[in-house]
């Protein structure tokens, strides 16, 4: 498996069928590391524009704690939502996205396309 998966890539890996048949003792068969890029973003709502975390670290630390009080992400959900996007555990989540933050008026919105 490619150490760092960002694109589709296809390949074609040889085995060998173990007997023969007719010429052939081996077949090709091609291989797919597949990308999908899944959107996700997040809002949260400050009583007012000053509230809003100013820092890419704050705002970061800001999404984090929000999601991380969502029931729905709660590691005792029945199908929480890290595991639906294919993660393992909450970290995982975070740290498998580039976060993009931005503050609109009162709020603070984060989103991520893959």
């Amino acid at each position: 498996m490619p150490k760092k998966i960002t694109k589709t890539a296809k390949f074609s890996v040889t085995g060998k069928l173990g007997v023969t048949i007719g010429k052939r003792k081996t077949i090709d068969a091609e291989q797919q590391f597949r990308v999908d890029t899944t959107p996700f973003t997040w809002t949260i709502t400050y009583p007012n524009a000053g509230s809003v975390p100013t820092t890419t670290a704050a705002r970061q630390a800001a999404f984090e704690a929000s999601v991380t009080a969502d029931p729905v992400f709660d590691p005792a959900h029945d199908y929480h939502w890290f595991e639906r996007l294919g993660y393992a555990s909450l970290a995982d989540f975070f740290a498998g996205y580039t976060w993009s933050h931005s503050a609109k008026k009162k709020g603070l919105h984060t989103w991520t396309t893959g």
